[in-house]
């Protein structure tokens, strides 16, 4: 009969709750390791784990994209194993299934294998998931999410973890079999928010920079909205802010509008710029505008730089605009949306929280 022992399951920087087995300090993170057969393995959250993110209800099934949901490194310091099974489970809302699991087989080839959700747990069986010995290998996790309204609800959070049962990896030298994760996690990957679209902000390569005269009737700043094909989105608030280098005429009363360069369409405004002091200001628009569903709207920033601009002889007036896209789901940005569902203050996971006009000097 071949042994069944326990293999520790750890979290990147999280202590385990391990029966019989020590704990150690290691590169400043805790880790728990229980050794047998010469065998040990570690599974914690991997560094390539995504960051979290607005996921797009539905999605079609791919390991590719907005639907990659967490990323585990396997580690072991003894003996080569051979995951055969495991299981995937799935915590606050069960949004997704199925659930796809990627990693690298004993021939070195990337594998895919995919099992449905019951009861908030997915489990794979029949895996051929090979750790090297003395080596470490990533399994992600992607997921297909579910309609709005048959499976999913907008705004559900949800994070897809490891889970304690079903598992069996077989030790390549001594055939031992491990069947059992102990483990309880206090760092976990990162949640995942369902939304039916999203909006997409960019800065238009026309918009303005370098040198330029003032004029009542200033184009400032363009930019792009791109709605995502799930759905329309309607933009409810959108705050504009203004720097410069104490140049602002606090006093001044200046009005701002968002309009289509193509058409002139007025989109947001007139509204009237608000001072903080001589080098920032803001424009607070809240009128509610819908970017149709694979839609881009271009937007620019109109307003009246001369009289904005106290402006001094023979020197320049830089101005830059600036918009908060909001870098969490709790601290939100400078942009309320809607997604047909919720109110929304952020975009998900992006390379800069902030979309940043270029800097024009009157």
């Amino acid at each position: 009969m071949k042994k069944q022992t326990k293999i520790l399951f750890a979290t990147a920087f999280g202590l385990l709750a391990v029966l019989g087995a020590s704990v150690y300090a290691s590169g400043g993170s805790l880790q728990g390791r229980f050794t047998t057969a010469g065998s040990e393995l570690t599974i914690e959250v991997a560094s390539t784990t995504p960051r979290a993110d607005i996921l797009i209800s539905p999605s079609d099934h791919a390991t590719a994209g907005l639907n990659a949901a967490s990323a585990y490194s396997f580690t072991t310091s003894g003996e080569a194993l051979l995951v055969e099974k495991l299981a995937v489970s799935l915590k606050g809302t069960t949004p997704y299934n199925p659930i796809t699991i990627e990693y690298e087989d004993s021939d070195g080839v990337t594998r895919a294998d995919l099992a449905y959700v019951v009861e908030g747990i997915a489990s794979f069986t029949g895996l051929d998931f090979y750790i090297p010995e003395a080596d470490s290998k990533t399994l992600t996790i992607y997921a297909d999410v579910l309609n709005i309204g048959t499976g999913a609800t907008s705004g559900d959070v949800v994070k897809a973890v490891i889970a304690k049962s079903n598992f069996k990896a077989v030790g390549q030298d001594t055939g031992t079999t491990f069947t059992t994760l102990t483990f309880a996690a206090t760092t976990e990957p990162n949640n995942m928010t369902i939304y039916q679209t999203k909006p997409t902000f960019s800065l238009d390569s026309s918009s303005p920079s370098g040198t330029r005269s003032v004029s009542a009737v200033d184009s400032m700043f363009v930019f792009n909205i791109h709605a995502d094909d799930g759905g329309e989105v309607t933009v409810k608030d959108l705050r504009i802010n203004l720097t410069s280098s104490a140049d602002f005429n606090t006093a001044a009363v200046v009005t701002a509008t968002l309009e289509d360069p193509d058409t002139g369409t007025v989109f947001a405004g007139p509204l009237q710029v608000r001072f903080s002091n001589a080098s920032t200001a803001y424009i607070p628009f809240s009128d509610d505008f819908t970017v149709s569903a694979s839609d881009d709207q271009l937007l620019e920033l109109v307003l009246d730089s001369a009289t904005l601009l106290d402006e001094d002889s023979g020197v320049d007036d830089p101005v830059t605009a600036k918009i908060n896209l909001g870098s969490s789901p709790v601290s939100g940005g400078g942009v309320v949306w809607n997604d047909g569902y919720n109110d929304v203050r952020w975009m998900g996971a992006l390379t800069s929280s902030t979309l940043t006009g270029n800097t024009v000097n009157y």
